[in-house]
């Protein structure tokens, strides 16, 4: 079941390292488009930083929700961002945070529409081949796939960061 799954990558003492892990997968998929042009050097931080803390946020408010209450502001949270992807809730949810993440981006970096639409298809798609590769650990070339990007995290990327709003919500709580 997709939840059972969302719970156990939403555990509190690894959504961060999945986060970082799931924004890598995203960074990765943008790399050509990097290379070609489509941001600079000088812009990946923001990227970077803004893809780690789309992810973190899905994480957090997956470990969170209690679909049981009608008024939950995680629930509602997943809710808004899935926006009626076709796919199981956790891959809805990555992929439409990482696309958020995206678009955010695009927007305050002045990158223009159609590199926008390419760059978040390739983000989206990275992102969600680590999802996948959680889907299948049962398997030894996906814990090895998934060992490398472990161990690929840069180390000069700073922890995900929650927004204002949604730390808010958690306040709230």
């Amino acid at each position: 079941m997709p939840f059972d799954l969302a719970e156990r990558i939403a555990n509190e003492d690894h959504a961060t390292m999945w986060a970082e892990v799931i924004a890598l997968g995203a960074r990765n998929g943008v790399e050509d488009l990097h290379a070609a042009g489509a941001f600079t050097d000088a812009q990946a931080p923001v990227l970077n930083w803004r893809l780690r803390g789309h992810a973190y946020e899905v994480l957090i408010a997956l470990r969170s929700m209690d679909s049981r209450r009608d008024d939950d502001p995680f629930t509602a949270y997943l809710i808004d961002v899935i926006d009626d992807r076709p796919q199981d809730p956790l891959r809805a949810a990555l992929g439409s945070a990482i696309a958020n993440a995206m678009s955010e981006f695009a927007d305050a970096e002045g990158i223009d529409v159609e590199t926008a639409e390419r760059l978040t298809g390739a983000a989206v798609d990275g992102a969600l081949e680590v999802v996948d590769l959680y889907y299948r650990l049962d398997q030894s070339e996906a814990r090895e796939q998934l060992a490398f990007l472990i161990i690929s995290i840069p180390c000069y990327w700073e922890p995900p960061q929650l927004s204002p709003s949604f730390k808010a919500m958690l306040e709230q709580r």
